[in-house]
């Protein structure tokens, strides 16, 4: 059975009016009427409600407005009401029933190159292009304007207006892309097809019938006309009926490519650029006269000249630029700042300024991480900056790449468009830059490589591009000592997917070079590995007590194990306050005790305690001649960790001087570096900003810098002589060394890669706090347990007793800072779970990059959170993924679907459907409040709050009936809001009274 819906309203039958003695239809929009959803056995059901004051719009009411039973009010936006059942005609209140209407719009058969007889030569010329409608019910209604007879010439009020027709099918509503893009190709095919432009230079692909009607608020005019003139005579042909089944299927459809190309053709050729132009510059124009836009003439043509040569269809906007979502207006930095509240929502188009025209998505590549998609102009809309571009003759490579993925996750690939920028897919158009596949998007597949490249290739290649910026800075130093005023840049940023062979390359670097080089990484497991590879001798600059750890292994059988407590003995001594005239061996003495089993209980007997003095004394001198060779030994190439650099920096600086005396030039490589390490910042701004009770509740802690980290990186930056290499896996160090003040160099050898060895979850939260007093976090350690058991496990913000526990299950625990650098993991299997960044670690990367409390803008703080939850992502994913992925490791990640659309992957998966469901339980009105809780525990950590607090209608609009209406929708139930909300409101809110603005106001504490 047909559903549609009807509204009566005197705005129902189209308005003509007389202008400047012309005859005019009146373009305002129905804003208000009595709707009602009605059952038809047939099309032709519809003649019942022509001649009428009634409209008929072509879907039904989303279910969670419940309006299907009972008659409602259609009002606009800016005056929805949902409780008054005061509902606006717009796209998001809107959808398809299951056998639904679908419109062949006939009314520009000029363009298309038909010539108009009667409407049943139309019918049986469809029939002939469309073979598979022929059988199908049809009715086809005169438009309001077709036989309308201007009584004072006796002639039609507009030419061809017997030729526009509403051609009524019916169809089941998932066959409805499908359906549009059959018309469109075949249309085309049969030379039916043209460019449109409209009056605000967007380029549209028409055909003989309009498919921009195929949307489920479309609202048709069937009723009379309001004749206001006085002038006007009905002369409207009969409406013509065909009695027929349903559209159930739609035919192989060959022709999408072609139609591309036919599209792309046309819409390049030199009239349709000077159309372009020519309605760009009058739309501006009016626009100057109406307020809107403030331009000058050479402005106006300037940016109509810009329009018309266009290549692609994309508008960029302003920074500034207002959208209006949901009756409010907002900035592009504040729907970026809560991008998970607004995607997916609909707001007005910003070029047309229509209502609801246009849609939200999330694309991680755009500069503020979402893009407008405008059912208006067809295109997308970017902000602040062009996105990137995929060429003709690159499209043509990567079709076959493109079709295997899309095979692989069941799509259909049915064309791809340069000028679109956009591949059809399933019958509907994909920008290359939005999420397709979880946070995956085309223009990922497009760019991703198969790990074939031999890995002596890339370190050839990044061996050039750090040895020839290196030759060229001590070519000009060495001429010109003393003013480097003008040398070339000094510092190279080397920045790639782990496992890319940064320090591979760095030992090419070395064994090619004439320069001393100085190698600098993080720990000392890295140093060894490093070491072992580099295969030639190289100096390992240690401190006393690392010294003192080996010589205690060495002569007293301790363990690995026991060097954090070794360490921690070590930080203590130093720790103050200090007791004077105690050495550090002193504060080690129970070091020197032999460890148990090291030495047979007999042998340890016979040891005087004057013979283990002795050995005590040895071990000091050897530390002593250890240390005094390390400081006399040739140091061509040498090797210690950060802190070593850090903590001992004038030792540090005096080797490096030792170097430059000796070999003229210095290459120092730092591993493992950061945005905050290459510009350690002191400093204070704002982040997860709310405002409670008229008061600032952000997290706001002042934020002091490495003091060691930047004395090191103040010097290295500004020695004269010694070319600095950044390596890392991270973004963002462009950004911290532009804003430090640093000319440099950027490597960029970041590159997507395929790998289904990598597997993503994304779950609702992974740090809610459960009704039963476990976590979010700990579930899914439990079911990273139960279902993937030989999988280790990296997690943050356990606390020790947590820790314990997992390991005493059997779980191999990893943080995903202390996994970085682990070259040695790419045969193990791992689960990571993902959290949200801490706001400490938000603030001192935006003080990395120069951003502060004085000049931080709305989207600052989400680029930040994208930023680091990406590198997150991609150094832990990329243990044993991309690069590192020869083995047949797996890696599942379970990401939080709040953080989803930031994430900028360095690895292309099919797998993003893992499900992984926490405890189930019984569905009832428990059930759902215990979402709606965990909703708003997701928020309190994001806006590292205690306690959310406001009143009834707060709660209810933020947090139950949006967690209510994704559930019923999910789950196909039909749970109320409002039971929902007795639910919360009696037994799990605390409730307060206040004073505010001099009255007692209830509110809602969680």
């Amino acid at each position: 059975m047909l559903r549609i819906t009807t509204i009566k309203s005197p705005q129902a039958r189209k308005a003509y009016t007389l202008k400047n003695n012309q005859i005019e239809a009146d373009g305002q929009p129905l804003s208000k009427g009595t709707a009602q959803v009605i059952n038809l056995d047939s099309l032709c059901e519809l003649l019942n409600y022509t001649n009428q004051d009634i409209a008929v719009v072509h879907g039904i009411p989303e279910y969670d407005l419940r309006c299907r039973q009972k008659p409602f009010n259609i009002t606009t936006l800016a005056k929805e009401n949902i409780k008054t059942k005061h509902i606006a005609r717009a796209k998001k209140n809107f959808i398809y029933n299951d056998e639904t209407i679908v419109l062949l719009d006939v009314d520009d058969l000029i363009n298309a190159k038909y010539q108009f007889t009667t409407i049943e030569r139309l019918l049986d010329y469809l029939y002939k292009i469309y073979s598979f409608l022929k059988g199908k019910e049809v009715l086809a209604i005169p438009s309001s304007s077709n036989g309308l007879i201007d009584i004072r010439t006796k002639q039609p009020l507009k030419a061809n207006s017997n030729q526009k027709w509403h051609i009524y099918f019916r169809i089941k509503k998932h066959l409805i892309p499908a359906f549009k893009r059959y018309l469109i190709d075949f249309a085309w095919h049969h030379k039916h097809g043209y460019v449109f432009v409209s009056k605000s230079g967007a380029i549209y692909e028409r055909c003989l019938v309009d498919t921009a009607v195929f949307s489920p608020e479309r609202l048709d005019y069937i009723g009379s006309i309001d004749d206001q003139t006085g002038f006007l005579k009905e002369n409207k042909p009969n409406a013509v009926y065909r009695s027929g089944n349903i559209i159930d299927a739609i035919p192989f459809n060959p022709y999408s490519a072609q139609t591309q190309q036919l599209f792309t053709a046309q819409r390049q050729t030199e009239a349709t650029k000077l159309k372009v132009y020519n309605n760009v510059v009058t739309w501006l124009t009016d626009r100057v006269k109406e307020g809107k836009e403030t331009l000058s003439p050479e402005q106006i043509h300037e940016r109509a000249k810009k329009k018309s040569e266009q290549d692609f269809q994309y508008d960029v906007l302003p920074d500034t630029t207002i959208i209006e979502v949901d009756g409010k207006e907002l900035t592009v930095g504040e729907i970026a700042e809560d991008l998970k509240k607004y995607q997916k929502k609909y707001c007005a188009d910003p070029i047309t300024d229509k209502q609801c025209k246009c849609i939200i998505l999330p694309a991680s590549y755009a500069k503020y991480g979402f893009v407008l998609k405008s059912y208006v102009t067809d295109s997308y809309y970017f902000f602040g900056e062009e996105p990137e571009k995929v060429s003709q003759a690159e499209i043509n490579k990567i079709l076959p790449q493109l079709k295997k993925y899309l095979e692989s996750i069941n799509k259909e690939f049915q064309g791809i468009c340069s000028w679109r920028q956009a591949a059809l897919i399933n019958n509907e158009w994909v920008n290359f830059h939005v999420h397709f596949n979880g946070f995956t998007t085309l223009i990922d597949v497009i760019r991703a490589k198969q790990n074939t490249e031999s890995v002596e290739v890339r370190v050839n290649q990044n061996t050039d591009d750090i040895l020839n910026p290196a030759d060229r800075y001590f070519a000009y130093y060495n001429g010109n000592k003393e003013s480097l005023t003008k040398a070339p840049p000094k510092v190279l940023y080397f920045g790639g997917n782990a496992g890319i062979a940064k320090s591979y390359s760095a030992q090419k670097v070395t064994y090619q070079t004439s320069s001393a080089v100085t190698y600098v990484t993080n720990t000392n497991k890295n140093i060894d590995d490093y070491k072992i590879m580099f295969g030639r001798p190289i100096v390992q600059i240690k401190s006393m007590t690392n010294i003192l750890w080996d010589l205690l292994v060495d002569k007293y059988g301790h363990q690995a194990s026991d060097k954090a407590d070794y360490d921690a003995d070590v930080k203590r001594h130093f720790e103050p306050p200090m007791e004077f005239g105690v050495s550090i061996f002193e504060s080690l003495d129970h070091w020197f005790d032999y460890k148990h089993g090291f030495l047979s209980l007999k042998r340890t007997r016979q040891l005087s305690s004057a013979k283990l003095e002795q050995t005590k004394s040895r071990i000091k001198s050897k530390c002593f001649v250890e240390m005094k060779w390390l400081a006399d030994c040739d140091c061509q190439h040498q090797i210690l960790t950060l802190a070593k650099a850090k903590t001992d920096f004038k030792h540090f600086k005096k080797r490096i001087n030792k170097q430059l005396e000796e070999y003229g030039s210095v290459i120092v490589f730092i591993d493992e570096m950061d945005a905050v390490k290459a510009n350690p910042q002191s400093g204070f701004v704002s982040v997860y900003e709310h405002i409670k009770g008229g008061e600032d509740t952000s997290f706001n802690k002042p934020v002091n810098a490495d003091l060691e980290q930047a004395v090191l990186m103040d010097y290295l930056y500004n020695k004269a002589g010694v070319f600095v290499v950044l390596l890392s896996a991270e973004r963002g160090i462009d950004q911290a060394l532009n804003a430090r003040g640093v000319i440099h160099i950027f490597l960029d050898r970041f590159q997507p890669l395929f790998d289904n060895d990598l597997s993503v979850a994304y779950v609702k939260s992974t740090s809610a706090q459960l009704r039963n007093g476990t976590s979010a976090k700990l579930e899914h350690i439990a079911n990273v347990k139960e279902h993937w058991p030989d999988y280790k496990l990296t997690v943050d913000g356990l606390n020790e007793n947590q820790k314990q526990d997992s390991i005493k299950q059997g779980l191999c625990l990893h943080t995903h800072e202390g996994l970085k650098g682990h070259n040695d993991k790419q045969d193990d299997n791992f689960a990571s779970i993902f959290t949200y960044p801490h706001p400490a670690q938000i603030q001192r990367i935006l003080l990395s990059w120069g951003i502060d409390e004085s000049n931080k803008k709305d989207g600052d703080e989400q680029y930040a959170v994208s930023i680091l939850i990406s590198n997150c992502f991609n150094q832990t994913t990329g243990r044993n993924t991309g690069y590192r992925n020869r083995s047949d490791s797996k890696h599942l990640a379970i990401i939080p679907i709040g953080l989803a659309p930031l994430i900028k992957s360095d690895v292309v998966t099919i797998n993003h459907d893992v499900k992984i469901e926490l405890v189930e339980e019984p569905k009832d009105t428990a059930f759902v409040a215990k979402l709606i809780e965990s909703k708003i525990e997701a928020e309190k950590q994001i806006k590292n709050q205690e306690i959310i607090e406001g009143n009834k209608s707060f709660f209810r609009q933020e947090f139950i009936k949006p967690v209510v209406d994704d559930f019923n929708k999910s789950n196909k139930q039909q749970f109320k809001a409002n039971d929902v909300a007795k639910y919360l409101f009696g037994d799990v809110f605390s409730r307060t009274k206040r004073t505010i603005d001099g009255k007692r106001v209830d509110l809602f504490c969680y």
